[in-house]
């Protein structure tokens, strides 16, 4: 039944980037099964009391958590997110999104690294325009917001960007 358990709380943590999310939920699923637990062997009142302090737990810590999430990171555990942008438009109107997609990026604090563009070989008369910049941290939000604008472009056919994953044998500390 251990092994059961574990493996259900190991199912619902997610790495998304550099966050992990579902260690709450994995947590609360040890201790749902630990209650139960309890309750299945008949110690009712004390399923009760573990139930209560869990339940207020999570609610009173919540806020906090919230708070800690959003404190700034330091210099010494900011990381750089690379993101890479790709946006497919007319070849007619490859200067102006270029152009709009150069004042989008470096608004915030985006730093640009490369602007490309290569005509597709559709024979569409379109144009693949790509970027890539890097940012301190990850902010995805933000990342839309810059690049939304160009996705209202009546020329612009498709907007997508990605953060390429990082090698896991170059991030390993030696």
């Amino acid at each position: 039944m251990v092994s059961g358990i574990g493996f259900l709380g190991a199912g619902v943590i997610l790495r998304d980037g550099i966050h992990v999310r579902g260690i709450n939920t994995a947590a609360t699923i040890w201790c749902s099964a630990a209650i139960g637990v309890l309750a299945g062997a008949g110690y009712l009142p004390a399923a009760a009391i573990a139930a209560a302090l869990i339940l207020t737990a999570h609610l009173a810590l919540r806020p906090l958590a919230q708070r800690v999430d959003r404190l700034p990171a330091t210099a010494d555990t900011e990381i750089q997110t690379t993101y890479q942008f790709r946006a497919v438009t007319r070849a007619a109107d490859e200067a102006h999104i270029r152009t709009l997609l150069v004042r989008e990026l470096t608004r915030d604090d985006f730093t640009l690294h490369s602007v490309q563009s290569h005509d597709l070989n559709s024979g569409t008369g379109q144009v693949e325009v790509t970027a890539e910049l890097q940012a301190h941290g990850r902010d995805d939000l933000a990342l839309e917001n810059a690049v939304s604008r160009l996705s209202l472009e009546p020329s612009v056919s498709s907007v997508t960007w990605t953060t390429p994953e990082p090698d896991p044998l170059t991030t390993l500390d030696p």
